[in-house]
């Protein structure tokens, strides 16, 4: 250690200058570039990982809202949009949040609002069954018998197929596509009936967001979309069924929100709504209608997500489809 100490006290004066400035500007530059990253998106992981060797990454996300320009003209115009339906008493609330996942950039309105998301959770719960049939593929086949609606059940409005019929066995693949394309409520009993408490439980731990323990239970949409984030990057399940999910999720025979406000037809919408009565004493305060998923607009898909309250579902509806619409223009208009 003594002669590497020597050997550095004998180097030229203008070698060691020359060094130390090195190192000075490397510095800077170094904390230039540590400041700079700290503005860019963070790793978003698993949360409270059981694994040893791995970490396992979720995706991107940026910790603070951020305006991002290329939004700037859409957040105006849904912002306008949105003052206008509340003063006309269209609405009483709207929350918006739009992510472009190819960038991670996103614009919110009201987008950590606490609301209801009712079958907007059928979505964790094929998620928690398809994660069990990676490990198990058999649990699809298992078949599972339905007698009859549970008392005070609910079906969803007008559907446009056949539901469950009483008497009857099903699997668990059949209900998952009843649960998720025809919103079945009876086929969303049937399944939590016999659920794996592990998955469903680790599909919320994994990804960090309280699970649900009463009919209560509230959420925000910036948090539920990470649903959706989670499938479209095929960061939770693997390719397989993230691919089967999203293509169930594209069948929902929900017309009347988001896809409503898609011009272009052709164009897969992979989305699930929920639609949730708002009491208070046993008065029902009005309706909170919401609808989120992925638009697969050639090129550049985005994902979107709002939820309307008021007292009138066909207004929200429209509310619902408008800014649909607005996104959807904007897209169109930049790629």
């Amino acid at each position: 250690m003594q002669y590497f100490y020597s050997k550095i006290f004998k180097l030229p004066t203008a070698f060691l200058i020359t060094a130390l400035f090195s190192l000075f500007v490397g510095y800077r530059l170094g904390a230039f570039w540590t400041d700079r990253s700290n503005e860019g998106p963070r790793p978003l992981r698993v949360k409270d990982s059981n694994f040893e060797f791995i970490n396992p990454l979720l995706g991107l996300d940026y910790s603070e809202k951020k305006n991002f320009v290329e939004f700037e003209s859409l957040q105006k115009k849904i912002k306008s949009f949105t003052n206008d339906s509340i003063s006309n008493g269209d609405v009483k609330t709207i929350s918006v949040y739009f992510r472009d996942p190819m960038t991670g950039h996103w614009l919110g309105l009201n987008e950590d609002m606490s609301f209801l998301p009712g079958s907007l959770l059928k979505v964790p719960v094929m998620i928690a069954y398809f994660k069990e049939a990676e490990a198990n593929p058999d649990i699809l086949s298992k078949k599972l018998y339905y007698k009859g609606p549970e008392q005070g059940g609910m079906k969803p409005r007008q559907p446009k197929t056949t539901l469950l019929l009483p008497n009857r066995y099903y699997t668990i693949d059949e209900l998952i596509r009843s649960m998720i394309i025809e919103s079945d409520n009876e086929a969303l009993y049937l399944l939590l009936d016999s659920i794996n408490p592990r998955y469903i439980k680790e599909v919320f731990g994994d990804l960090g967001i309280t699970l649900p323990q009463t009919n209560q239970y509230t959420m925000n949409l910036k948090t539920y979309s990470l649903f959706f984030r989670v499938l479209f990057n095929s960061t939770y399940l693997d390719r397989e069924f993230s691919e089967r999910a999203l293509k169930l999720l594209s069948q929902t025979t929900f017309e009347d929100g988001m896809v409503a406000g898609v011009a272009d037809k052709s164009i897969s919408i992979a989305h699930k709504y929920g639609e949730r009565g708002v009491y208070e004493d046993d008065h029902i305060l009005g309706v909170e209608l919401s609808d989120c998923g992925v638009v697969y607009y050639p090129g550049h898909p985005y994902l979107l997500c709002v939820m309307a309250l008021g007292g009138d579902v066909d207004k929200l509806k429209s509310t619902i489809s408008h800014i649909s619409e607005l996104a959807f223009e904007d897209i169109k208009k930049q790629y």
